[in-house]
């Protein structure tokens, strides 16, 4: 995906493209992996002084709601992540709670699960999220050889 895909996106759907929202926009497509909202937040600092890191995130949400990002939410005591959305219909993660590297991983063992549940109780998805916590390779690694 290409900053200016991702913009015309943003512009399809009404919204303004601001320097900022720019400049988040092009930082996630740069960064390998998600950025929690301080780190986007600490990288636009010197350009844009008075960003707040609640517009930050308020942007980041943004764009994780259009299915433009995906966060993960690493219930591992860290705060939400964010990266551009890869263009499949959705993926999932596995998190490791040591570290915080986060894979994705497209095969989706939860469709009919999906289908099954929300048609018993009558509920329209809109999507859903799966996420993995465990341990990486090198921190089991680090663990086995201190």
């Amino acid at each position: 995906m290409t900053i200016d895909q991702v913009l015309a996106q943003l512009r399809e759907r009404g919204l303004r493209i601001t320097p900022q929202r720019r400049s988040i926009v092009a930082l996630l497509l740069e960064h390998e992996g998600h950025m929690t909202a301080q780190e986007v937040h600490d990288h636009l600092l010197p350009r844009f002084p008075d960003v707040s890191l609640d517009t930050v995130y308020r942007n980041l949400r943004l764009l994780s709601v259009l299915g433009i990002a995906c966060q993960s939410h690493l219930q591992t005591g860290q705060a939400a992540r964010f990266a551009l959305a890869s263009g499949r219909d959705h993926h999932h993660h596995l998190i490791c709670i040591e570290c915080g590297a986060t894979v994705e991983f497209a095969d989706c063992p939860m469709e009919t699960l999906v289908k099954d549940v929300t048609a018993r109780h009558g509920f329209t998805p809109a999507g859903h999220a799966l996420e993995i916590y465990g341990y990486c390779a090198q921190c089991l690694g680090r663990e086995q050889n201190p």
